[in-house]
Formats: structure tokens, C-alpha cells, sequence
């Protein structure tokens, strides 16, 4: 079973929480996973066991969370302002779904120690061209086993930018938002990417597509 969260704050609630980035809001969204905080996405051993998705508005801010885990209302969201949806499993049964996908595209660089070797990880920078952009949307889609249909175009709205404080640090991820019709092609690997999110820096915000099924 899985479950999707609504929870829906109004500005005067976020400034009061402290919610002033997206590291914040990471930090609150495992609110919703009673004890389980020690594993929040510093761990690097664990997954963050959920996906999430901001989305302000003129009014208020809603936070979406989807888990295999069922969440808990967090004691910072009023209760009128949270909704908790269970997915039907035969909801990802579909060969063809509209899909809204907020992603932080990154390509990998390489970064050197002070030897002249080269890390493990090295470094990621963000993909600011909307032609690489599409190019990496059709990478994941293949890697995650599915594809951006042809029918309808894909629409790229680029360029937002989330700065952040981790541990004394500051962090930018910059947020780009694919919206397009995909055509399952191996269901296994699909189901996966839904639950586990598409691309990096998924513990602050990233990854989550919201899908509709639709009959072609």
C-alpha cells in the first residue's frame, strides 16, 4: 500500500515554523514519520523513505508527501488542513499517463583530491539548457522503464532557484518542471522510479511525479 499527503499552510504558519528553506521543509516533511527522524537524508546509509513536492501559491503553501510508509498529520500542520489519500495499487496498472515531474537535472563532473587522484563522487552541476534538459528527461525515462511520448510535446518551464543552509553551509539546487504524456514500457522499473523519485537531490524536494492516467 502507499499513501499520498496533503498538508496545506498558510504563510503566517510557515514564517512561524521557520520553514525558510528547503532544507526546513525536509526536516518537517519527517515529522510525518514518527521515529524515524535519525534517518533523515543526513544518513547517507538510509533512503529517505518518502518523496515530497512544494508548491506555493498566492495563499498558502501545500507540501505533498508520497510513501510506502503511511505518514502522520505532524504536529506544525493544523488538522484541517491535512489529507491523507491511499493509492490504489492498480493505479500504476496503466500503459499511458499524463505527468507533471519537478526534477533537479544535474550531470556529474569529475573532482580531484589534492593527490591529483580523482574522488568517488566527484561533483554535480545543474543543466541550465532546455535542449540538455530534455535530453536528460529522455535518459531517466529510458533508465526507469518508460518513455516521453511523441503525441504531445513536452513543455519545460526551467530556472528556479532553492538556496539552503545544511550544517553551516549553503547549498543551491536549481528546480525545473517537465510536464508531457509517457508511455510505460517496463512496468517493474516504473513502479520503482514512481515510488523512489526521478534524478537527484530527492530528500529536498525533487524527484516526485504526479501521473493521470489517460486511454490512448
Amino acid at each position: 500500500m502507499s499513501w499520498l499527503a496533503s498538508m496545506k499552510l498558510d504563510y503566517e504558519t510557515v514564517a512561524r515554523e521557520r520553514l525558510t528553506d528547503s532544507y526546513r521543509w525536509h526536516k518537517a516533511a519527517w515529522k510525518a514519520f514518527p521515529g524515524m527522524e535519525n534517518g533523515t537524508a543526513d544518513n547517507h546509509n538510509k533512503r529517505t523513505p518518502f518523496l515530497s513536492r512544494l508548491t506555493p501559491s498566492y495563499h498558502d503553501v501545500e507540501l505533498l508527501i508520497l510513501s510506502q510508509i503511511k505518514p502522520e498529520r505532524p504536529v506544525w500542520c493544523p488538522e484541517t488542513r491535512f489529507r491523507l489519500t491511499e493509492i490504489n495499487p492498480g493505479f500504476l496498472s496503466h500503459n499511458h499517463y499524463l505527468f507533471d515531474l519537478y526534477a533537479n537535472p544535474t550531470r556529474k563532473v569529475k573532482k580531484k583530491n589534492p593527490d591529483g587522484s580523482f574522488t568517488k563522487h566527484g561533483n554535480r552541476l545543474a543543466i541550465l539548457d532546455p535542449v540538455k534538459q530534455l535530453e536528460w528527461l529522455e535518459r531517466k525515462a529510458m533508465e526507469n522503464g518508460f518513455a516521453i511520448s511523441e503525441r504531445l510535446k513536452p513543455e519545460i518551464i526551467s530556472g528556479d532557484s532553492h538556496s539552503f543552509h545544511k550544517e553551516g553551509k549553503r547549498g543551491l539546487h536549481i528546480g525545473v518542471r517537465f510536464k508531457g504524456l509517457l508511455d510505460v514500457r517496463d512496468r517493474e522499473r516504473f513502479t520503482e522510479a514512481f515510488y523512489r523519485g526521478i534524478g537527484s537531490a530527492k530528500g529536498f524536494g525533487f524527484g516526485m511525479m504526479i501521473i493521470k492516467p489517460i486511454t490512448i
